[in-house]
């Protein structure tokens, strides 16, 4: 498991924002799904092995990969990836440690029977296994082109995509966003509409430590 997260961070390290959205084939899920996919599983099956050696006789639940992407589709994919990183230490750590009998606990699943503790730590390890060559896939991928933009366009994705605000948000704090962007959006909230737009225009640039008010 240690190999194959230090594979994810060597292949996905320093991916723009774009390249982390790109799926791995059409009609796929993305790499941002992806990786947030990852952490979910670490969380989740990694809970699943504690409440086994905590909870005698513990009946696991079933773990709904796609009712929790829902709720979670617009997570930033660095967060995603910190999140990863973090809980694969956190569990490599554990497993590492765990005697033969601690492997050999019995768990039971509602779908899968009865379980141990050691045949879910294999299921993580090959889950991890299965979606790095989907990562691979996108890392040989040519660099996506920048979309052609406008305030417009700005505006309406500020109000429909929080992942996409927080992205703007740390971009124009770090000065990697287009100057002619960073521009566009001061003039826009130097307007005097209250609209949604450009309320939320205004939160990000006072976020990223940009002033926007007139002079």
């Amino acid at each position: 498991m240690r190999e194959a997260g230090e594979r994810l961070h060597e292949v996905t390290n320093g991916w723009s924002e774009d390249r982390w959205n790109l799926p791995y084939a059409a009609g796929k899920w993305s790499a941002r799904l992806i990786i947030t996919h990852l952490a979910h599983t670490e969380m989740a099956l990694g809970t699943r092995v504690r409440l086994a050696l905590a909870v005698p006789g513990y009946i696991a639940q079933n773990f709904d990969q796609d009712a929790w992407l829902a709720k979670e589709s617009h997570t930033p994919a660095r967060e995603s990836v910190d999140a990863f990183f973090a809980l694969g230490r956190m569990n490599c750590s554990l497993f590492e440690s765990l005697s033969a009998e601690d492997l050999g606990t019995a768990l039971t699943h509602p779908e899968q029977g009865t379980l141990t503790v050691d045949w879910v730590i294999h299921q993580l390890a090959g889950h991890q296994r299965h979606h790095l060559p989907q990562l691979e896939r996108i890392a040989r991928m040519p660099e996506p082109k920048p979309p052609a933009w406008s305030v417009a366009d700005i505006v309406r994705r500020l109000v429909e995509d929080e992942g996409y605000r927080a992205g703007l948000t740390a971009r124009i704090s770090s000065r990697t966003e287009a100057p002619e962007v960073i521009e566009a959006l001061v003039s826009y909230a130097r307007g005097r509409q209250v609209t949604l737009g450009h309320a939320l225009a205004r939160q990000v640039l006072t976020a990223a430590g940009v002033s926007w008010e007139a002079v």
